[in-house]
């Protein structure tokens, strides 16, 4: 489905989710600086909810809007991405509703590690320089991921309240890159492919 798509719609479509994505990333980061403050508050229920539909809504709209092929792996590794938020955003609920596992919330933090490694290596389409720069970006927003996620693993373990705000104003960061990024000129489109004379004589020769 996705090969009927053309490069300036798929930039828009691209475009679009990073920024729903994104945005409500930020809600997330918001509500958990809000239970650092007040530990007992709605927010400690609220930012793993809306860190689930972060998670679900990239699957949904690559479904609905784009279709998904297991050959491409940019969006094979997309889906594992939202897979990892929506696990976090589960096992944070279940550990609040259980005193013996809010040790365990160091869980969450490794599996931002894992999204922000995931981000690192992020395949991208398009020509050579939008590939180049859609790639830089994916690796600082993958770097901050990381820092978010080792700030939580460190937060749940020793509940110190200036490490819970480290991670939150981390996510908060990875929010607002995540909002903000926009398909460079050249994302998902086709590379063109030059061959001489020559070189197709030596595999005529072949």
């Amino acid at each position: 489905m996705q090969n009927f798509l053309d490069p300036e719609h798929l930039r828009a479509g691209s475009d679009f989710v990073h920024m729903v994505e994104g945005t409500l990333l930020s809600v997330a980061a918001l509500m958990a600086l809000g239970e650092v403050k007040s530990p007992s508050s709605w927010f400690r229920w609220g930012w793993p909810l809306v860190l689930c539909l972060t998670g679900f809504f990239l699957p949904l709209y690559m479904f609905l809007h784009r279709g998904f092929s297991k050959a491409d792996s940019q969006q094979v590794q997309l889906l594992v991405i939202a897979g990892l938020i929506c696990v976090a955003g589960l096992y944070e609920m279940v550990s609040h509703s259980r005193e013996e596992m809010e040790t365990w919330g160091c869980v969450s933090g490794l599996l931002f590690v894992v999204i922000g490694a995931l981000f690192c290596v992020h395949t991208q389409h398009g020509s050579e320089g939008a590939m180049r720069y859609a790639l830089l970006f994916h690796r600082i927003l993958g770097s901050v991921f990381i820092l978010s996620g080792l700030s939580k693993f460190m937060y749940a373990l020793s509940r110190k309240a200036y490490l819970g705000y480290v991670w939150g104003f981390m996510l908060l960061m990875a929010g607002f890159l995540l909002a903000s990024y926009r398909e460079p000129k050249g994302a998902y489109e086709p590379q063109k492919v030059t061959i001489t004379s020559e070189e197709i004589q030596q595999l005529m020769q072949r």
